[in-house]
């Protein structure tokens, strides 16, 4: 019986090759003499795979003539001795343990005499390279502007204000005309439409016409309280001013044009008297006109946007700030700073002239955990 010994990780690993590639491991390698008999060198540990004579070893001269033995015949003929107390695994083996991690690939490397160079050859000329420390360069971001001109259709009581873009305005009025014709034709029947949250639907207006719009809530069949999706407005009505939409005219056609923003940079105030003041002069300057639209930034609930005339350029928000309606939203981004720092400056201004909310000074410093200010 010959011998071979390796080690217990051999082993392990061994259990996972193919029974062929078990018997074409070198027949020439530390754990044999010059003869080619099993020897265990000193030091030498681990367990020992042998080889019955009834199985006759792939290397002997006689083997190339012999009938290759079943599967159940090699498992009879393998068998697992305890270790010796010493033993130093096969420095062949164990280097194609690390070379071939897996056993497809292990497999096809073991050969008859098949050269095998030893891990410390490998690792003789392997230079660990330094390690450079790596500190990471934050990009300073630029504000970008790019202003598309929209055209306001509403302006809310939190100072949000609704847009349609211009662009697609053409689309709207198209559809608008074409939905307006078909709902003459085969207006519907009072009262047969149930409406349901969360529903598209058609909805006459006090102008007698006709709009996309969403049921936000039914309380009752005579208040129903609806969302003209185009426009931004809301409006309570009873079920018998609300109808189908057509399938023709759904927001698979054309999306809903409303869109909300809200204004970068400012603080909405809290007072309801000074908040009405800000969205009436707003209402005044803007709302049914065309300016120009730049988001700043996101938002939780919609983005924040500086918004210009469109004949003047001038800032709407840096106006409000000039006129005392509003206050600063000091941010720290840095693409900011040169924007934030002309509105702290129009703040400074309004304070000095006690315009609206500073007619009796600076309030913030009493009054800002009270009323919802921040400094």
């Amino acid at each position: 019986m010959e011998r071979m010994f390796i080690s217990q990780q051999e082993l392990r690993y061994l259990r996972l090759l193919p029974l062929d590639a078990v018997h074409s491991l070198p027949r020439h390698c530390p754990c044999r003499n010059q003869s080619g008999q099993a020897r265990r060198p000193p030091g030498q540990t681990g367990w020992i795979r042998t080889f019955s004579p009834a199985m006759p070893h792939p290397n002997h001269a006689k083997a190339a003539h012999s009938a290759a033995p079943s599967q159940s015949a090699r498992r009879r003929a393998i068998h697992l001795v305890p270790p010796a107390p010493t033993h130093t695994p096969a420095p062949e083996l164990r280097q194609l343990l690390v070379q071939w991690p897996s056993r497809e690939a292990l497999a096809g490397q073991i050969r008859v005499g098949a050269p095998v160079s030893s891990p410390r050859q490998v690792w003789s000329q392997y230079e660990e390279a330094p390690v450079e420390e790596v500190v990471p360069v934050l990009e300073e971001k630029e504000r970008t502007t790019s202003y598309k001109p929209v055209f306001v259709t509403e302006i809310t009581d939190e100072l949000h204000f609704y847009v349609q873009d211009v662009e697609t305005g053409t689309q709207l009025e198209k559809l608008m005309e074409n939905m307006r014709s078909e709902i003459a034709g085969h207006p519907p029947v009072e009262g047969s439409y149930a409406p349901r949250r969360g529903d598209y639907c058609i909805a006459k207006f006090v102008d007698g016409e006709w709009y996309r719009a969403r049921v936000e809530k039914v309380e009752s069949p005579a208040r129903v309280h609806i969302f003209y999706i185009d426009y931004g407005n809301k409006e309570t009505l009873p079920s018998t001013r609300l109808g189908t939409l057509p399938p023709a005219f759904s927001t698979r056609i054309l999306p809903a044009q409303a869109i909300e923003y809200k204004f970068a940079f400012i603080q909405v105030p809290q007072d309801d008297d000074a908040r009405a003041d800000a969205v009436d002069s707003v209402v005044r300057d803007i709302q049914n006109t065309q300016c120009l639209l730049n988001v700043e930034h996101l938002g939780p609930s919609c983005p924040h946007v500086t918004l210009q005339f469109a004949d003047s350029k001038g800032d709407v928000g840096l106006g409000l700030v000039k006129e005392g309606l509003v206050m600063v939203e000091a941010r720290k981004e840095k693409q900011f700073q040169k924007v934030i720092t002309e509105y702290l400056n129009a703040q400074e201004l309004a304070k000095t002239n006690r315009l609206n909310l500073w007619r009796y000074g600076d309030f913030r410093a009493d009054d800002a955990d009270e009323f919802g200010y921040s400094r």
